[in-house]
């Protein structure tokens, strides 16, 4: 938190925001989300009882997470300053823009339905709880592209991510700990639902993972572009794909994803 609270530059507001989405308790749906997880379980990559395995799956799936997704996490956050003083289409189209990439590099449908699914909630929460016109007006936007003959703005997770937290002052290097955070948090949330860990074992686990997070969000942020171009996404592991794909042909499932 004191380095939270530094990067932020002592605003205790924005700090407080931060803490907010971070919290379990933030509404968003992610508690109906495994990232993977149920699949894994069920095809043996993770085993009950094995906390290796369940230590694999949350680095794949955060190496996947800075690869892809964290990228557009970033360049929506970006795209909040660098819209400030242009009309408000513009704005709207720039997230748009993001949004579509995002949906050409999502090669499974269950990973594109949960990340709609929680991104449109996180915007109807954070609007709920952050009220703001920019926010208001996305929702609205997204809402009506369905009804617009064009192609319809998605609204998945990393975008309007990095938009709410950009549009709340947060700083792009907390955002990406924040998403990244958010991430390890619904896994372990999961694991302790499907009795691979208990919840104290869970705790441990996610303590222990966080300095492997930052070693691998500081190896991602060393590399970033210096001249304003978006930052590569890539997939990273195609195995975590087809495991997450395979979420809808479980004989029986806890989670939508």
């Amino acid at each position: 938190l004191i380095v939270m609270s530094e990067s932020i530059e002592g605003d205790p507001t924005v700090l407080y925001h931060a803490m907010h989405i971070c919290d379990s308790a933030f509404p968003a749906g992610a508690l109906a989300h495994s990232v993977g997880l149920e699949s894994a379980l069920s095809h043996g990559f993770v085993e009950r009882g094995d906390i290796t395995s369940l230590e694999n799956f949350i680095y794949i799936t955060s190496e996947q997470a800075i690869g892809l997704s964290v990228p557009f996490v970033s360049d929506a956050h970006k795209a909040v300053k660098r819209i400030q003083n242009k009309v408000q289409l513009d704005y709207l189209r720039e997230i748009a823009r993001l949004d579509a990439q995002f949906q050409s590099l999502m090669s499974n449908d269950v990973a594109q339905r949960a990340s709609v699914l929680q991104g449109k909630g996180f915007l109807r929460v954070a609007q709920e709880a952050f009220p703001s016109e920019k926010l208001l007006m996305l929702e609205q936007f997204i809402r009506r592209s369905k009804s617009s003959g064009n192609m319809p703005t998605y609204g998945h997770y990393p975008v309007l991510f990095g938009f709410v937290c950009g549009n709340l002052g947060i700083p792009v290097n907390i955002t990406r700990r924040m998403f990244l955070r958010c991430i390890v948090r619904d896994i372990i949330s999961a694991a302790s639902r499907l009795s691979i860990v208990g919840p104290l074992e869970g705790a441990r686990v996610q303590a222990m993972f966080h300095p492997k997070m930052e070693e691998m969000l500081e190896a991602m942020e060393a590399n970033l572009p210096t001249d304003g171009a978006a930052t590569f996404r890539h997939q990273v592991s195609p195995v975590l794909e087809i495991i997450q794909g395979r979420q809808d042909s479980l004989y029986s499932r806890l989670f939508n994803s």
